[in-house]
Protein backbone atom coordinates (compact mmCIF):
# COMPACT_ATOMS: atom_id res chain seq x y z
CA UNK A 1 0.00 0.00 0.00
CA UNK A 2 1.11 3.86 -0.47
CA UNK A 3 2.63 5.59 2.13
CA UNK A 4 0.84 8.77 2.91
CA UNK A 5 2.62 11.54 4.66
CA UNK A 6 0.70 13.52 7.53
CA UNK A 7 -0.66 16.23 8.09
CA UNK A 8 2.12 18.97 9.66
CA UNK A 9 -0.51 21.55 9.06
CA UNK A 10 -2.03 21.13 12.93
CA UNK A 11 -0.10 22.65 15.59
CA UNK A 12 0.89 20.10 18.86
CA UNK A 13 1.96 22.10 22.10
CA UNK A 14 5.57 20.09 21.99
CA UNK A 15 5.84 19.27 18.84
CA UNK A 16 6.80 22.62 16.26
CA UNK A 17 5.67 22.15 12.75
CA UNK A 18 9.11 21.74 10.41
CA UNK A 19 8.43 24.77 8.41
CA UNK A 20 8.87 26.55 11.95
CA UNK A 21 12.68 25.92 12.91
CA UNK A 22 14.20 25.09 8.71
CA UNK A 23 15.22 28.34 6.33
CA UNK A 24 12.68 28.45 4.03
CA UNK A 25 15.09 29.86 1.94
CA UNK A 26 17.30 27.18 2.00
CA UNK A 27 18.36 25.73 -1.35
CA UNK A 28 16.46 22.10 -0.40
CA UNK A 29 13.26 23.83 0.76
CA UNK A 30 13.38 25.73 -2.99
CA UNK A 31 14.56 22.90 -4.74
CA UNK A 32 11.55 20.53 -3.17
CA UNK A 33 8.95 23.35 -4.17
CA UNK A 34 9.75 23.20 -7.47
CA UNK A 35 9.21 18.94 -7.59
CA UNK A 36 6.28 17.74 -8.97
CA UNK A 37 5.84 15.13 -6.07
CA UNK A 38 2.28 13.79 -7.35
CA UNK A 39 4.28 12.98 -10.37
CA UNK A 40 6.40 10.63 -8.68
CA UNK A 41 3.76 9.49 -6.42
CA UNK A 42 1.58 8.73 -9.68
CA UNK A 43 3.89 7.14 -11.17
CA UNK A 44 4.87 5.17 -8.64
CA UNK A 45 1.14 3.51 -7.99
CA UNK A 46 1.27 0.67 -9.98
CA UNK A 47 4.59 -0.54 -8.48
CA UNK A 48 2.58 -0.95 -4.90
CA UNK A 49 -0.10 -3.68 -3.81
CA UNK A 50 -3.30 -2.78 -2.30
CA UNK A 51 -2.57 -5.34 0.57
CA UNK A 52 -0.12 -5.38 3.18
CA UNK A 53 1.64 -2.49 5.66
CA UNK A 54 1.73 0.76 4.03
CA UNK A 55 4.78 1.82 2.92
CA UNK A 56 6.76 4.79 3.50
CA UNK A 57 5.92 7.63 1.60
CA UNK A 58 6.53 8.42 -1.94
CA UNK A 59 7.96 11.91 -1.22
CA UNK A 60 10.20 10.49 1.61
CA UNK A 61 12.12 7.84 -0.42
CA UNK A 62 12.06 9.87 -3.52
CA UNK A 63 13.64 12.93 -1.39
CA UNK A 64 15.93 10.48 0.35
CA UNK A 65 17.69 9.44 -2.82
CA UNK A 66 17.80 12.86 -3.75
CA UNK A 67 19.93 13.80 -0.37
CA UNK A 68 21.57 11.01 -0.84
CA UNK A 69 22.98 11.41 -4.71
CA UNK A 70 23.49 15.00 -4.02
CA UNK A 71 25.64 14.69 -0.69
CA UNK A 72 27.22 11.36 -2.98
CA UNK A 73 26.47 9.49 0.51
CA UNK A 74 27.35 5.65 0.02
CA UNK A 75 27.08 3.65 2.93
CA UNK A 76 30.12 4.47 4.09
CA UNK A 77 28.81 7.69 5.16
CA UNK A 78 26.30 5.94 7.44
CA UNK A 79 27.05 4.76 10.99
CA UNK A 80 25.63 3.20 13.92
CA UNK A 81 22.71 0.59 14.57
CA UNK A 82 20.41 2.47 11.55
CA UNK A 83 22.46 2.44 8.79
CA UNK A 84 21.60 -1.20 7.42
CA UNK A 85 17.70 0.48 7.68
CA UNK A 86 18.62 3.80 5.64
CA UNK A 87 21.11 2.28 3.16
CA UNK A 88 18.12 -0.21 2.81
CA UNK A 89 15.37 2.52 1.97
CA UNK A 90 17.81 4.30 -0.06
CA UNK A 91 18.45 1.07 -2.35
CA UNK A 92 15.03 0.67 -2.72
CA UNK A 93 14.26 4.37 -3.47
CA UNK A 94 17.09 4.20 -6.02
CA UNK A 95 15.02 0.92 -7.45
CA UNK A 96 11.55 2.12 -7.95
CA UNK A 97 13.36 6.02 -9.33
CA UNK A 98 15.49 3.75 -12.00
CA UNK A 99 12.16 2.00 -12.91
CA UNK A 100 10.44 5.52 -13.50
CA UNK A 101 13.44 6.86 -15.45
CA UNK A 102 12.75 3.87 -17.70
CA UNK A 103 9.50 4.53 -18.17
CA UNK A 104 9.99 7.84 -18.83
CA UNK A 105 12.67 7.13 -21.34
CA UNK A 106 10.18 4.66 -23.25
CA UNK A 107 7.77 7.42 -23.10
CA UNK A 108 10.05 9.75 -24.34
CA UNK A 109 11.30 7.59 -27.77
CA UNK A 110 7.90 6.54 -28.52
CA UNK A 111 6.87 10.31 -28.40
CA UNK A 112 10.02 11.17 -30.42
CA UNK A 113 9.02 8.10 -32.79
CA UNK A 114 5.29 9.00 -32.65
CA UNK A 115 6.64 12.50 -34.43
CA UNK A 116 9.00 10.78 -37.08
CA UNK A 117 6.13 9.01 -38.24
CA UNK A 118 3.51 11.76 -38.29
CA UNK A 119 6.43 13.79 -40.29
CA UNK A 120 7.44 10.67 -42.56
CA UNK A 121 4.68 8.48 -43.09
CA UNK A 122 6.21 5.48 -41.92
CA UNK A 123 5.60 2.54 -39.07
CA UNK A 124 8.06 2.28 -36.58
CA UNK A 125 7.27 -0.80 -34.06
CA UNK A 126 6.44 0.63 -30.54
CA UNK A 127 9.20 0.06 -27.92
CA UNK A 128 8.63 -2.40 -24.91
CA UNK A 129 9.84 -2.26 -21.42
CA UNK A 130 10.83 -5.12 -20.17
CA UNK A 131 11.64 -6.12 -16.34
Amino acid sequence: MIGKSPNQQQRELFRPLLSDFIDMRHELVLLSNHIDWKYFEKEFASLYSNTGQPALPTRLMVGCLILKQHFRMGQNYLHGDKSPKINALLAAAAWNFKKLMEKIKLKSKNFFFAILQQLFFFEIPKLKLSY
